[in-house]
């Protein structure tokens, strides 16, 4: 948990299955500022809850793995929806200020069809 010049700041985390929460829970200070909430990405208003009473939220997650059957389906449609859902519960939220849209690696890849990189556009947002 992070304090910084006397200012204590608590983390809403997302989780999908809390069985594998552990690690987060183990953490020094979780018991008083980590609240865990259970969200699925492509169900509107799922995170209404976690987003209400934030300052912030940084959005990192989106579906990837290399065994995709229908790229536009299981990664690209995932991806767009739940990005959106996200934002839309950050707009119905009076408390947030900023949002961070971040993203990992699997935004630059080898695609496995050529020998060209494929770039996905990496975005941040908010003042």
């Amino acid at each position: 948990m992070h304090d910084e010049g006397g200012i204590s700041y608590s983390y809403h985390s997302l989780i999908d299955d809390p069985g594998k929460t552990q690690h987060l829970l183990a953490l020094e200070g979780a018991e008083d500022r980590l609240k865990l909430f259970k969200a699925n990405l492509l169900e509107q208003g799922s995170y209404d809850s976690a987003i209400e009473g934030c300052e912030g939220v940084s959005y990192t997650p989106s579906p990837f793995y290399h065994d995709v059957k229908d790229p536009e389906a299981e990664l690209l449609d995932p991806a767009v929806k739940g990005t959106l859902n996200v934002l839309n519960s950050c707009t119905m939220s009076s408390s947030i200020r900023r949002v961070i849209l971040t993203s990992s690696i699997a935004a630059l890849t080898y695609n496995g069809k050529s020998t060209k990189l494929v770039l996905l556009i990496l975005t941040t947002v908010g003042a």
